[in-house]
């Protein structure tokens, strides 16, 4: 007698790129295996079913290095199974935040929760890169507005929540961006003076923006009071306060928007 056989071929489960794949958070490629109307779909990220994605491709959305395996089944030719999988690298890292360290001899440590290898770390004094302080670590010795940049091979880049720290006092003050667009770090020298003194100014927002400089004698009353305009958030600018000024303290306010700090002088002539 004349016997019928069939021959059903086994689906095709290649998947495109073939692998290993490494790529940018932002520049993900999505895996895809030949598309067949009579075929099933279920994929995996390692023993994981990934729940709801039943066509012929698919983009991954974890970061770091996982195997991804699709299995096809042909339910129109006899329920014939193939499979096949790739590793699948994205490349990325979560926000950091700081962690604060016990202050102590007025210097505090400060640490990144994002530490690896593979990335890139610079600590960041208001909107001024620290020469040298490139680790996932810092130890602060002096007060002012801190953060750490970390970036990636991908030129991804992260920043922790800018912190105010007063080493002197142990104080610890994390600051919005708002709040942060209108500090100035202020130095002032020579102090004592002989009414005349340099003035440098960084603000973190690196904006072209306008302060307020006003100096006041004991009794409060205004001796000198000039506007100047920030460029690119910095100023060096020589103070000459008026001939008549008397030796002894006095006080300088900046002011800039909402942001306003005092520091003294003392006029010994």
């Amino acid at each position: 007698s004349n016997t019928e056989v069939t021959v059903v071929e086994n689906p095709v489960a290649d998947i495109s790129p073939a692998g290993p794949v490494t790529v940018c958070f932002a520049q993900q490629i999505p895996l895809t295996t030949p598309f067949d109307a009579g075929y099933t779909y279920l994929w995996k990220r390692g023993p994981f079913t990934i729940p709801g994605v039943t066509n012929n491709t698919y983009t991954p959305i974890w970061s770091g290095t996982f195997k991804y395996t699709v299995k096809v089944t042909d339910v129109l030719g006899g329920g014939c199974k193939a499979k096949d999988s790739v590793y699948y690298t994205m490349i990325n890292f979560p926000n950091p935040t700081l962690i604060i360290g016990p202050c102590i001899n007025n210097t505090i440590l400060l640490t990144s929760t994002v530490t690896n290898p593979n990335l890139n770390y610079q600590w960041v004094k208001w909107g001024t890169p620290i020469s040298g302080a490139t680790n996932s670590s810092y130890t602060v010795t002096s007060n002012g507005a801190y953060r750490i940049a970390i970036t990636d091979s991908c030129g991804t880049l992260r920043f922790t929540p800018l912190t105010q720290i007063t080493v002197s006092t142990c104080r610890v003050e994390e600051i919005t961006e708002t709040q942060a667009a209108q500090m100035v770090e202020v130095a002032l020298y020579p102090n004592p003076n002989e009414g005349q003194f340099t003035l440098d100014l960084n603000a973190y927002d690196l904006s072209n923006s306008d302060v307020n400089i006003d100096v006041y004698n004991v009794l409060g009353q205004v001796i000198y009071s000039k506007t100047i305009t920030l460029i690119e958030g910095k100023l060096n600018n020589i103070i000459q306060l008026p001939a008549l000024t008397e030796d002894g303290l006095y006080n300088v306010r900046i002011r800039k928007g909402n942001f306003e700090t005092f520091t003294k002088i003392v006029v010994s002539k």
